[in-house]
């Protein structure tokens, strides 16, 4: 994640003026292409039926959808007639499936009947509420005040953010449990997975005020961007980091199922 923030900086501060926007565009592109990869292996990890396996598939579909998006920036589309509207749409799925997923991700400890305390996720709620209005509430303020102003491109920012502060409060509740198992690999999945939706919020939040307090478009630019590859980063390395613990336990589950079977019988 560095090396990759690390190249953003560099690359703004040596390209010239006019490939950098296919420099930024490239490197946008091509981690939400690795993240929609890597969603899909979680998923695949998880056998037919899985309850996180669908929850997977959506975190993928959100990512595909906003590829799908992307594909109207190409010089040309921003005259089709109601473009903004197809933008906002695609958004609006992208985010369905997001919450959709965090929806799959935060029943998990539920369905598998892991222990929890209603003090702990208390606790969790509050930290959550307290992230969304740290880092949220100004932004979608900005953002809705941009859309009343008659801002098409606003309606994408909120449909965004809120999806994300929606996200973001319904993995709360798995933090505790994960939390607790530090030290394993169990946990890292949805550490991760908070991690971007922080990186998320902060993007927005850097976004809309940037919109209001006007800096350089070059530095508004390096540092949206690097915030957006430290979230992607973090979606692609919670969906790593899955793979290998769903995969660890069918491989163990396997090996016990062998052992079972050519363990010599103790009964004459």
């Amino acid at each position: 994640m560095p090396a990759w923030v690390f190249v953003l900086v560099l690359g703004a501060a040596l390209l010239p003026a006019y490939v950098l926007p296919a420099f930024f565009r490239i490197s946008n592109e091509s981690l939400k292409v690795l993240a929609v990869s890597g969603c899909l292996l979680a998923a695949f990890a998880f056998q037919p039926g899985d309850y996180l396996r669908r929850g997977w598939f959506y975190q993928g579909a959100c990512f595909a959808c906003l590829l799908v998006r992307d594909t109207t920036l190409i010089p040309g589309f921003d005259t089709a007639r109601d473009i903004h509207l197809v933008r906002a749409l695609l958004a609006a799925a992208a985010n369905a499936f997001g919450v959709a997923s965090c929806w799959r991700f935060g029943r998990a400890w539920a369905v598998a009947e892991l222990p929890d305390t209603d003090r702990s996720r208390l606790r969790a709620y509050l930290a959550a509420g307290g992230l969304a209005v740290l880092f949220g509430c100004g932004s979608l303020a900005i953002h809705v005040r941009a859309a009343v102003q008659g801002d098409p491109a606003a309606f994408v920012s909120i449909a965004s953010q809120v999806g994300d502060l929606i996200g973001l409060c319904l993995i709360a509740p798995v933090l505790p449990t994960a939390l607790a198992l530090r030290g394993g690999r169990l946990a890292w999945p949805w550490i991760m997975l908070t991690a971007s939706f922080l990186g998320w919020l902060v993007y927005d939040g850097f976004m809309a005020a940037t919109s209001v307090f006007p800096v350089s478009p070059l530095l508004r630019k390096t540092v949206g961007e690097s915030c957006r590859a430290v979230a992607l980063i973090f979606t692609l390395a919670s969906a790593i980091a899955q793979r290998r613990v769903t995969s660890g336990e069918l491989l163990s589950a396997s090996s016990g199922s062998s052992g079972s079977e050519n363990a010599p019988s103790s009964q004459h």
